[in-house]
């Protein structure tokens, strides 16, 4: 096991925009860190960096405490795992597990003993025999986790390794990383640019935007007090939802469509200008305004989504003609939906505790709440 420093790195290919720009990132050591990000923010740029298949045009990375910018790939440690298998089609199973290990010329003892190892792990006793092109997609994807375990790796660099898998076995395998990682302790970066893996697998979750980690923590600490509004758009599911309004003399927030819809404003800061995000999961519909805080409302749409439906809302409609344009979505039990349909008179409620305020501008950051 070993901590992984990257300190200031830049990475730009020729004169393009940098796709990474000043990244700092701390990676404890036996931890299980994602990255999150959109396609294209350097999440994969970034692993492959740490594993030495790219080399950073400025800034440092560190193993352990030592800058390996001038150390080899085969010595720094690590294991990659990518998106593909590469698997090498002519060997088998056991072949595959043992390759990296024999051309390192590692006694035949150990070597066996190390295929055993990672093939108890993961499971890969039935298929030893088998070559690659007699297995599943997902029976592949743990050979090549295997293989990478039989390595017995200070690092563990997984780029998106469930990305191209069917869901139900995207989630199986999904649990075994986890359960994995844990007994074996490997410090791991795991990329991944869906939310749902990462909340579910991560220690800590590193969120990537703008060519920089816009922020590090646990995923439910993400979720709940997102640093900026970049980050908010990333995390959460639905999305969460954004209304851009302004401070009025009364000093509470209204709506720029609509001065009925106002919101009391935390903390304190010279803008006048804020944008309002509540997640789905953090409002109420109700059928009629039972206080003056709720905010009047039409159905616009209905999604039944098995136990939950997603209603999609036109804040502010004085009659149903106005139902095309969905505000906001409100997540709600499936059950408190039935009946609902476009045009309906509705209200929406707001968990005060769980609004949050960001100041304009895709990184415009989250205002705090006062203690």
């Amino acid at each position: 096991m070993a901590s992984v420093t990257l300190r200031q790195v830049a990475k730009r290919f020729g004169k393009a925009e940098p796709v990474l720009d000043g990244l700092d990132l701390d990676v404890r050591t036996g931890e299980l860190l994602v990255l999150l990000g959109a396609s294209g923010c350097g999440k994969s740029t970034t692993l492959r960096m740490v594993a030495g298949l790219e080399a950073p045009t400025s800034g440092d990375i560190e193993i352990d405490g030592r800058s390996v910018l001038r150390v080899a790939p085969s010595e720094r440690g690590v294991a990659m795992v990518g998106q593909a298998s590469t698997l090498y089609p002519h060997l088998t199973v056991r072949e595959n597990l043992a390759f990296a290990l024999r051309a390192r010329k590692m006694p035949k003892g150990e070597l066996a003993a190390r295929v055993a190892e990672a093939s108890d792990l993961l499971g890969l006793g039935t298929w030893l025999e088998r070559k690659p092109g007699e297995l599943s997609g997902g029976q592949r994807q743990r050979v090549a986790l295997g293989r990478a375990v039989a390595l017995r790796p200070a690092v563990w660099l997984l780029d998106e390794p469930l990305s191209h898998l069917d869901a139900p076995v995207r989630y199986s395998l999904r649990s075994e990383l986890r359960g994995l990682h844990d007994s074996l302790g490997i410090t791991t970066i795991y990329e991944t640019h869906d939310q749902e893996e990462a909340m579910s697998l991560g220690d800590r979750m590193a969120v990537m935007a703008g060519g920089k980690v816009q922020q590090v923590c646990p995923p439910m600490e993400v979720y709940a007090k997102p640093q900026n509004r970049a980050v908010a758009v990333l995390v959460g599911s639905p999305p969460m939802n954004f209304l851009e309004g302004s401070v009025s003399e009364s000093v509470r927030w209204e709506w720029e469509r609509n001065g009925a819809i106002s919101s009391d404003v935390p903390g304190s800061s010279a803008q006048t200008n804020f944008v309002l995000g509540f997640r789905p999961q953090a409002a109420t519909l109700v059928r009629e305004a039972a206080t003056e805080i709720d905010w009047p409302a039409r159905v616009a749409s209905v999604g039944l989504l098995g136990e939950v439906a997603d209603v999609g809302v036109a804040l502010g409609s004085a009659d149903g003609r106005d139902c095309v344009r969905t505000d906001a979505v409100v997540r709600m039990p499936a059950a408190d939906a039935q009946g609902l349909v476009k045009g309906d008179p509705v209200s929406v409620r707001l968990d005060a505790d769980r609004v949050c305020f960001f100041e304009p501008g895709e990184f415009g950051r989250r205002l705090a709440s006062e203690p």
